[in-house]
Order: structure tokens, then sequence, then C-alpha cells
């Protein structure tokens, strides 16, 4: 997933360069999008040749002058805030002074300010205007510029998304030895994003960001091993480099040796060695150890569950800013896990999280203005965070998406655009999706009908479960032995475990959907989405039940879905 990294480092010897958004991809643990600023901001003023304590009388008096350099190094200690700065923090005025050097041309200055304006950091997010000061930062020759220029053309931000374009800003700070220029690059060698796809090439781009050690390089080198994609598949040298890339520091040591742990990539997997590590690693402030400490207590995946030990995890990482964890502790206000639930609260930590681009919080914004909980209910919103979700690559977003297009919800009706989302999401393996794709061929909405085509999709959907029975699809009460029963969050922790297998999943509904066509659906705990055919009554009975907790028989069909008995057409529920 994207991250935006930063760091402050020395360029020259009178100037400070700003390293600013950076796309670091990494398949097992994301990194933390916290913004992370040099500890010692005296030893950096050092190094460009000022005091060991900075006089900030002197450095503010050459800012005042127009002194370009003076302004942009001003401006970040007023980015980094605190006693190590002498200034409290204050992004209004760290984009002040920024914004001035910016306007004299100095491109470090330039790229601060794209960097705040993509963050939102004293100022509201506006990529175009991130864009045009990228630009000017990387026409200047400016690497972490070109780096983030780049990064727009990836994501389409401020602009139409143009991998190939990404690929030349890129490859232009990569040859300038810029660590994760480099790392992208070899990322987009690996998915043929912009450049025919060449293991051996993103494998050589990999080794020379992890040579300067680039986490994120040393990680993806570890996983090319791990795999053998581009390289002899080799677990040791696999483990090396995780092992490298986890000798950051001490939080960082235990935290990703905790993930090698856990997914045992060149060494034995041990749940209970992995959690030990995050236990060590949190406890010294790692936001994404946290995180992962959170989800263990979330799931009950080596502990036993705790809800409210997962909340307390979850709002120190997410107290960091780390945006994985503020969409989880948004989730746990929305379904009351661990902490009384609060949907006002829950949409208060959606939006930090998705201020950093996260999909996951954009999805579940999507679904709390399609619902209404937390905001006044409005499909336009709905759709607008949906689309930031699916063009993010999140199939379950993706999806939502088609379905606003198929039923004109916040979108004109277009069957053909429905068509168009349901297909990304179908691709991924979404077997609503696929269920979606074959209507739409089975009823030549947006593409010819084509009953082949039809039975071909869903013929992909039925794959993934097994037929399957239950006499008694939804229940609030009569079930209160949970022994045998499988949790949702398991259901979604591990898909594969369940999928095809006719299980009892109970937990708290957090929405009901009135779907498409003859589908309605709830979601459990935030994640787990449960169909159910129509009936005269069956919606206005599902959405009785948000806020209880359910347990619903029925066949887990992979990923996040579990579909209940086929032939319900009303659906009652005790209790209620």
């Amino acid at each position: 997933m994207p991250v935006l990294g930063s760091l402050i480092s020395r360029r020259s010897a009178s100037q400070f360069t700003w390293h600013g958004p950076g796309l670091a991809l990494l398949r097992e643990e994301p990194l933390s999008s916290k913004i992370i600023v040099c500890a010692s901001v005296a030893a950096l003023l050092t190094v460009a040749g000022w005091a060991a304590e900075p006089d900030l009388a002197t450095l503010r008096k050459h800012a005042e002058l127009g002194d370009a350099g003076a302004q942009h190094r001003l401006g970040l200690l007023y980015y980094a805030g605190g006693p190590a700065s002498g200034v409290p923090q204050d992004y209004t005025e760290a984009l002040k002074w920024n914004r001035l050097a910016a306007d004299q041309g100095l491109a470090a200055a330039q790229q601060y300010l794209g960097f705040a304006y993509q963050t939102a950091r004293g100022v509201a997010q506006d990529y175009a205007e991130a864009l045009k000061w990228y630009r000017k930062a990387a026409e200047q020759g400016n690497a972490q510029g070109q780096n983030s220029l780049g990064f727009a053309y990836a994501n389409g931000h401020g602009i139409p998304q143009d991998y190939a374009a990404a690929v030349k800003w890129y490859r232009k700070a990569a040859e300038q030895g810029h660590a994760t220029a480099q790392t992208n690059l070899g990322f987009a060698y690996e998915t043929g994003h912009g450049v025919p796809q060449d293991y051996a090439a993103a494998v050589t781009w990999y080794r020379k960001a992890a040579e300067q050690g680039d986490v994120s390089a040393q990680k993806m080198l570890g996983h090319a091993y791990a795999k053998g994609l581009g390289v002899p598949q080799d677990r040791a040298e696999s483990a090396k480099w995780y092992r490298l890339a986890a000798g950051k520091g001490p939080a960082a040591t235990q935290g990703h040796l905790a993930s090698s742990a856990a997914t045992g990539p060149g060494v034995p997997q041990d749940d209970a060695a992995a959690l030990k590590r995050y236990r060590l690693s949190a406890a010294q402030g790692d936001a994404e150890a946290q995180n992962k400490l959170g989800n263990a207590y979330a799931t009950g995946h080596g502990v036993p569950r705790n809800y409210a030990e997962a909340v307390l995890w979850y709002r120190r990482a997410a107290e960091q800013g780390l945006a994985d964890a503020q969409a989880n502790l948004g989730n746990a206000y929305a379904t009351g896990h661990g902490i009384p639930q609060d949907y006002v609260e829950a949409i208060n930590w959606y939006r930090k999280a998705v201020a950093q681009d996260n999909a996951t919080a954009q999805n579940l914004l999507g679904h709390a203005y399609d619902s209404g909980q937390g905001v006044t209910p409005n499909y336009a919103e709905a759709a607008k965070w949906f689309r930031l979700a699916a063009e993010h690559g999140l199939a379950a977003a993706q999806n939502r998406l088609g379905v606003a297009y198929e039923t004109g919800h916040g979108v004109p009706q277009d069957y053909v655009e429905a068509v168009k989302w349901y297909r990304k999401a179908a691709e991924q393996g979404d077997p609503q999706a696929r269920n979606h794709l074959g209507d739409a061929y089975a009823k030549g909405h947006g593409v010819t009908k084509d009953k082949p085509e039809a039975d071909y999709w869903y013929r992909e959907a039925a794959a993934q479960k097994k037929s399957a029975r239950a006499n008694t699809p939804l229940t609030t009460a009569g079930m209160p032995d949970k022994q045998g029963c499988v949790s949702a969050m398991e259901v979604v922790e591990h898909p594969e475990k369940y999928a095809g297998q006719s299980i009892v999943v109970y937990g708290r509904v957090t929405h009901a959907v009135k779907g498409m066509l003859e589908t309605d659906y709830v979601i459990l705990d935030g994640y787990c989405r449960c169909n159910f055919i129509r009936g005269a009554k069956a919606y206005e009975s599902l959405r009785r039940t948000i806020g209880s907790e359910v347990f619903i028989s029925g066949t887990a069909v992979g990923s996040h879905h579990v579909t209940a008995n086929p032939d319900v057409v009303d659906c009652s529920f005790n209790g209620r």
C-alpha cells in the first residue's frame, strides 16, 4: 500500500532537503504512514553549519531578510515542533516559511509544499496543487521531487493515472541514487506497471535500494528470494534480507522479526515467538507492532480474544499517526467491540486515516455514508469514498462502486460503468462481484447479453463455495453457546480456511444494506458480508438487527463473504 515517508537530511553544507512522500510497497507488512523527522534537530543544524544549540533568533532574522535556505530550515523546525526544535509544532507556520522559500525557487521548499498539499499539513488537501509544486522541484533535478511526481502519476493524484510517466520520473530519481525511487522502480518492473514485467530488473533496483539500507527494498528483496522471483529461490538469503530490514533499531528489530516468525520466510513459523516480539516492539513504541498486537487481540490469534486490549493497542498506534490503526480504531467504535459504540467517533478516526489516503478507511467511510451511521446518509458522498478506495485496488470497494452505478445511488445510473468496476473486483476474486458480472451478462446490462459468459462468471463464484443449505439463516436468540460457531473476524482473517464450508458465523451487525437485484446483506463487525435472498420483509428485518449480535447459518464463499440459505425468501429474527 502507498505509505508517505519523509526525513530531513543534508544535501549540501548550507541547506537541508526534504525527502517527502514516497511509495513504500510491502507485501507482508505496511509501514507506518506517520511522518518521521530526525530526532535531533540540533544535530542537523550543526551539520549545516549552525550552532549545536540552534540560535532561533539568528535563524529567524536570516529568514525574515529573505534567505531562502533559512526560511526552509525555519519551516522544518515548525513542522517538527517540540523541545528539540525550540518552537511549538505548527504546520501553518511551516507552510508559510516554506512557501516564501519555494517562491524564490528553492527546490527543497517546493518539494515540502507539494508534501503539505498532498497530506493536508497546514492547508486543505489539494492533489493538483501538490502536483504543481512537485513538478517545479522535479524539473530542477530534485530527486525527491522526481520521486514524488512519479508517485502522483502512479496513483492518479491531481493528474490522470499514467504508469509510464511514473516510471520516467522514478527512473530519473533512481539514477541519482534515491533509494525510495529505486524501490518504486523495482516495484514497477515487478508488476509490469509502465514497463514490461521483468523480475530480474525488479531485483536489480531493489538491491540498489536495499544496499543503501532502505527497509522497504530489503523486505521486497527478501520476498523475491523467498518466492524465487528474478533470482533462484533461496530461503536463507530471504531470511538474511528480512533480518537486515529488522535491524534498523530495537523496536523495528522486534517488529520485523515478529513478521518473520509469523510468516516463516526462511525461519520456522512460530506464532508465539511472533507475538512475543510484537509485544516487546509495541512496548518500545513501534506503531506497526502496536497495530499488529491489536489485530492479534481482536482476532484471538495467539492470545485469547480481548477487544478492549485490542482497542488499547490500536489507540496507541493511531495516536502516533498510523493510518491502518486509525481505521481499525474507527471500526472498533463502529462495531462497539472493546469500547462503547460511537459512530461519530468512528467517523473521526476514519477521517484521520483517509487524510493519509488509506483505502480501508475510505471504504469504511463510504459504508458510513451509505448507511447513515455517524453521518447524514449521502449516496453521492458514499460513492466518492468507494471510488477512492476502488482506485487503490480494494476489491470490496470496486464492487460497491459497481453497485452504485447499477442502482444509480450517488452517481448517474450507468450499466457500462457498473460492469467495468464489477470486472475489476471479479478479477481479484470477489465472489459478489463475480455474481454481479454474471447477472450483467445474463440480463444484457452494460454488455451484450451472453448466457455462456454469464454462466462462466456464475461458475467462478460458485467454485468458491459448496452447495449448502441452512434451516435458520439468521437469529439473535436461541443460540447462546458459541461453541462450534465461527466469529465474523475469523472468517475475514482466514477466508481460505472456511471457503466452501457450511458454518455458523456470529458477530455484531454494523450495517444492513438494501442491495441490487434480489440480494440484501448485512455486515458483521464492519467487515464480514452476509448475503440474503430478498423477501417481502427481508430488508426491514435485517435493518432492525443493527447493533445486535447475531448468528448466521450459511456457506462461506471466500474473501469476507457468507451466503445464507439461498432458499430463504423472508427472514425473521428471534428476539426482535
